[in-house]
């Protein structure tokens, strides 16, 4: 045989070998805004693609914080499934909150799982503060701030009702 040329040792055998099938698959996870404040509702993007050369059956998709546990039944090859879900920002989010999410596949018995993760910026609800001022007016000509014209004629009528009374008392009870 080492002598033997080497198209003598080329077989024409007819059998075609097949390449090994291997699964394969992503998990993408956006969201609506980085930033949110307490209340608010964000929405949250996940997409799970089948990157192997096989079609996937049964792929587990979770995502424990916003309450998503589905089952995609069938994914072909290169073939995508997108899931939203909603959450609503608590005051346990406060700060940087990170979203998991993850798909699993079982492939001859072997557990295959990916991961993605996103982070939205938490803080508290900005609070309106209203100042109360309280409204007065200027004399244009001296720019000083003027009394209302109604309080000062009520200090007089007030002032002549108590000086009336009184020369009133001094005239009549003398």
């Amino acid at each position: 045989v080492a002598n033997t040329p080497l198209k003598s040792q080329i077989s024409n055998d007819d059998t075609q070998i097949e390449p090994e099938k291997i699964p394969g698959l992503t998990v993408e996870k956006t969201v609506d805004k980085k930033e949110a404040t307490v209340g608010e509702k964000v929405v949250y993007t996940i997409t799970v693609k089948n990157t192997g050369d096989v079609e996937l059956t049964n792929v587990l998709v979770k995502d424990e914080m916003v309450g998503l546990e589905t089952t995609i039944d069938k994914l072909a090859v290169n073939e995508s499934k997108t899931l939203t879900k909603e959450y609503v920002i608590t005051k346990d989010d406060i700060g940087n909150l990170e979203n998991i999410a993850t798909a699993t596949i079982e492939v001859d018995d072997v557990e295959i799982t990916q991961k993605a993760s996103i982070n939205v910026e938490v803080s508290e609800k900005a609070e309106v503060v209203v100042e109360e001022k309280q409204e007065t007016t200027n004399n244009p000509k001296t720019g000083v701030e003027s009394i209302s014209t109604a309080l000062i004629l009520s200090v007089f009528v007030l002032a002549g009702i108590g000086l009336g009374f009184y020369v009133y008392r001094r005239k009549f009870k003398a």
